[in-house]
């Protein structure tokens, strides 16, 4: 993402709904913001291996889970990592 895009509040939330999102989350510890992190991140990660096994129904669970890890790094890291291996994203 450009950083020059980024934009504060979405052109899909209002700034009332993006005032709120904001008030409830002050108002949280750091740990309980953590655990959402957390929580985000496997979701995140749960719905791309979603979308690999949709492409590549023939995957097995090891396949699903390089092509995640390929998707993550990136084709040339995970070549370095993983050399010899091919897996399709």
């Amino acid at each position: 993402m450009d950083i020059h895009q980024f934009r504060p509040i979405p052109t899909d939330t209002s700034r009332e709904a993006m005032k709120i999102r904001s008030n409830i989350l002050s108002k949280m510890s750091i740990e309980e913001k953590a655990k959402i992190t957390f929580e985000l991140c496997e979701f995140s990660r749960e719905v791309s291996k979603a979308g690999i096994r949709d492409r590549h129904p023939e995957y097995t669970e090891r396949q699903v889970q390089l092509a995640l890890i390929k998707l993550i790094l990136g084709k040339e890291l995970f070549a370095k990592v993983y050399p010899g291996v091919e897996v399709e994203v």
